[in-house]
């Protein structure tokens, strides 16, 4: 089939079926503005994360951490981080906000009396 030949079978079809033409160029207006909307949102969030992480810890290339969840690295282990040949830095942080505390006996009596109410 010859270019000429291909100009004048879409022309038809756009004149025998305008609905469809029209649909198929929304479609496809739609499936674009998708994928670049997708992208810019993967591209933002990735920012924010990384200005996030940026924000907690700085440029730090590692970050030492506790074992437990709840536990917290000793200042011998900080100091002897500080010790290993190549770090230039190391900074201990708090980064626990909540505060677990245990109720006397007596406050957990009350608390469950109330409770069962």
């Amino acid at each position: 089939m010859r270019l000429r030949s291909l100009g004048g079978l879409a022309r038809r079809n756009l004149t025998a079926r305008p609905l469809r033409a029209l649909l198929t160029a929304a479609g496809i207006v739609l499936g674009v503005g998708l994928i670049f909307g997708v992208l810019l949102l993967v591209r933002t969030i990735d920012s924010t994360f990384s200005s996030l992480f940026e924000s907690v810890y700085g440029r730090a290339d590692l970050v030492v951490e506790p074992p437990q969840e709840d536990g917290s690295v000793r200042a011998a282990t900080l100091r002897q981080v500080r010790g290993v040949a190549g770090i230039e830095s190391a900074q201990g942080a708090l980064t626990d906000i909540f505060v677990r505390v245990r109720l006397s006996d007596e406050l957990e009596r009350r608390r469950a009396e109330r409770r069962a109410r």
